[in-house]
């Protein structure tokens, strides 16, 4: 089964709840001058990786899919790396390095009818 059927079916057994995956990484790509290409590259880059990082953690909440979804919408990744993008984010808010992060999460969420 290629990625492109694996996707389609993980959509169909099980919809997303929120902000599609796909408008989720439009943004991220935007905010950072990031292309799609490189989102969902192999590149380890801080440049990258951070923003895929940041990426996997919205989807996280706010897309609804399992972590083994999200992973396949970010370049066939494994859950465990959506996992510790998750840490990742996480950690940098609870340490202070990401200022009224979880508020303007909370906010888009609510204005985009998404899930808090």
């Amino acid at each position: 089964m290629d990625g492109g059927t694996q996707i389609t079916r993980d959509f169909l057994l099980d919809p997303p709840k929120g902000r599609p995956i796909h408008a989720v990484m439009a943004e991220i790509c935007h905010k950072y001058g990031l292309t799609y290409r490189e989102m969902v590259s192999d590149r380890r880059s801080r440049r990258i990786a951070w923003p895929r990082q940041e990426a996997m953690y919205i989807c996280s909440r706010e897309s609804g899919l399992s972590l083994p979804a999200i992973g396949r919408h970010f370049g066939d990744r494994h859950h465990t790396t959506v996992m510790h993008a998750i840490e990742q984010v996480e950690a940098r808010i609870k340490a202070g390095l990401l200022p009224d992060y979880e508020r303007r999460l909370q906010s888009q969420s609510v204005s985009d009818g998404g899930v808090k």
